[in-house]
Protein backbone atom coordinates (compact mmCIF):
# COMPACT_ATOMS: atom_id res chain seq x y z
CA UNK A 1 0.00 0.00 0.00
CA UNK A 2 1.22 3.88 -0.68
CA UNK A 3 0.96 5.97 1.92
CA UNK A 4 -2.02 8.38 2.56
CA UNK A 5 -1.91 11.50 -0.38
CA UNK A 6 -3.55 13.88 1.90
CA UNK A 7 -5.53 15.23 -1.31
CA UNK A 8 -7.39 13.12 -3.97
CA UNK A 9 -4.42 12.15 -7.13
CA UNK A 10 -6.01 14.79 -9.51
CA UNK A 11 -5.90 13.83 -13.32
CA UNK A 12 -6.42 15.90 -15.92
CA UNK A 13 -7.58 14.47 -19.04
CA UNK A 14 -6.62 16.69 -22.34
CA UNK A 15 -9.24 16.48 -25.03
CA UNK A 16 -8.68 18.38 -28.20
CA UNK A 17 -8.08 21.79 -27.12
CA UNK A 18 -8.88 23.02 -31.15
CA UNK A 19 -12.17 21.23 -30.64
CA UNK A 20 -11.50 18.31 -33.41
CA UNK A 21 -12.23 14.88 -31.67
CA UNK A 22 -10.53 12.16 -33.30
CA UNK A 23 -11.66 9.12 -32.10
CA UNK A 24 -9.31 6.52 -31.66
CA UNK A 25 -6.47 8.76 -30.50
CA UNK A 26 -9.09 10.44 -28.15
CA UNK A 27 -9.98 7.49 -26.60
CA UNK A 28 -6.26 6.20 -26.25
CA UNK A 29 -5.84 8.80 -24.09
CA UNK A 30 -9.21 8.14 -21.91
CA UNK A 31 -7.71 4.54 -21.88
CA UNK A 32 -4.44 5.53 -20.31
CA UNK A 33 -6.05 8.14 -18.13
CA UNK A 34 -8.42 5.01 -16.65
CA UNK A 35 -5.11 2.89 -16.36
CA UNK A 36 -3.79 5.23 -14.45
CA UNK A 37 -6.38 5.87 -12.13
CA UNK A 38 -7.08 2.29 -11.67
CA UNK A 39 -3.83 1.72 -10.13
CA UNK A 40 -3.86 4.32 -8.48
CA UNK A 41 -7.19 3.32 -6.55
CA UNK A 42 -5.59 -0.34 -6.19
CA UNK A 43 -3.14 1.35 -4.17
CA UNK A 44 -6.09 2.98 -1.62
CA UNK A 45 -5.62 6.37 -3.35
CA UNK A 46 -8.66 8.64 -4.25
CA UNK A 47 -8.69 10.15 -7.44
CA UNK A 48 -10.41 12.81 -9.43
CA UNK A 49 -10.42 12.97 -13.08
CA UNK A 50 -11.68 15.66 -15.48
CA UNK A 51 -11.90 15.81 -19.38
CA UNK A 52 -10.60 19.35 -20.01
CA UNK A 53 -11.13 19.90 -24.06
CA UNK A 54 -11.80 22.77 -26.43
CA UNK A 55 -15.59 21.52 -27.25
CA UNK A 56 -17.79 19.29 -26.07
CA UNK A 57 -16.95 15.73 -27.00
CA UNK A 58 -18.82 13.91 -29.53
CA UNK A 59 -22.31 12.75 -28.28
CA UNK A 60 -21.38 8.75 -28.78
CA UNK A 61 -18.57 8.69 -26.29
CA UNK A 62 -19.91 7.37 -23.65
CA UNK A 63 -21.04 4.60 -25.28
CA UNK A 64 -17.59 3.81 -26.89
CA UNK A 65 -15.94 4.29 -23.58
CA UNK A 66 -18.62 1.48 -21.59
CA UNK A 67 -17.91 -0.66 -24.92
CA UNK A 68 -14.63 -0.75 -24.42
CA UNK A 69 -14.91 -0.76 -20.26
CA UNK A 70 -13.32 2.65 -19.65
CA UNK A 71 -14.42 4.67 -16.76
CA UNK A 72 -15.36 8.00 -17.57
CA UNK A 73 -13.85 11.24 -16.03
CA UNK A 74 -15.57 12.41 -13.00
CA UNK A 75 -16.10 15.75 -14.81
CA UNK A 76 -15.86 17.37 -18.17
CA UNK A 77 -14.45 20.87 -18.28
CA UNK A 78 -13.64 24.02 -20.48
CA UNK A 79 -9.76 23.90 -20.22
CA UNK A 80 -10.03 27.02 -18.02
CA UNK A 81 -11.94 25.65 -15.78
CA UNK A 82 -10.38 22.58 -15.42
CA UNK A 83 -8.33 23.33 -12.17
CA UNK A 84 -11.68 24.01 -10.64
CA UNK A 85 -13.43 20.86 -11.15
CA UNK A 86 -9.98 19.11 -9.94
CA UNK A 87 -9.95 20.63 -6.61
CA UNK A 88 -6.81 22.12 -7.76
CA UNK A 89 -3.60 21.67 -10.22
CA UNK A 90 -3.53 18.54 -11.60
CA UNK A 91 -1.19 15.98 -10.23
CA UNK A 92 -0.82 14.19 -13.43
CA UNK A 93 -1.79 15.52 -17.19
CA UNK A 94 -2.96 13.12 -19.76
CA UNK A 95 -2.33 14.55 -23.56
CA UNK A 96 -2.44 13.45 -26.75
CA UNK A 97 0.44 16.07 -27.91
CA UNK A 98 2.55 16.40 -24.74
CA UNK A 99 4.56 19.16 -25.84
CA UNK A 100 3.31 22.57 -24.45
CA UNK A 101 0.59 20.45 -22.94
CA UNK A 102 1.15 21.17 -19.12
CA UNK A 103 0.58 24.06 -17.14
CA UNK A 104 4.43 24.46 -16.38
CA UNK A 105 3.87 23.39 -12.73
CA UNK A 106 5.02 20.29 -10.60
CA UNK A 107 2.54 17.61 -12.85
CA UNK A 108 3.63 14.66 -14.59
CA UNK A 109 2.92 15.07 -18.37
CA UNK A 110 1.92 11.71 -19.83
CA UNK A 111 1.62 11.50 -23.57
CA UNK A 112 -0.03 9.27 -25.53
CA UNK A 113 1.30 8.14 -28.78
CA UNK A 114 -0.70 8.47 -31.74
CA UNK A 115 -3.00 5.61 -32.77
CA UNK A 116 -2.17 4.01 -36.17
CA UNK A 117 -4.84 1.47 -38.46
Amino acid sequence: MLASFPVPLRVCVHGPADGTWSGLADLRVLLVADVLTRIAELHGLETNTVLAAGSPPPAGLGEDLAAVGIHPPAALASYRDARAMLGGSAHADVARHAPGSGHGGDEVLIGVGPVET
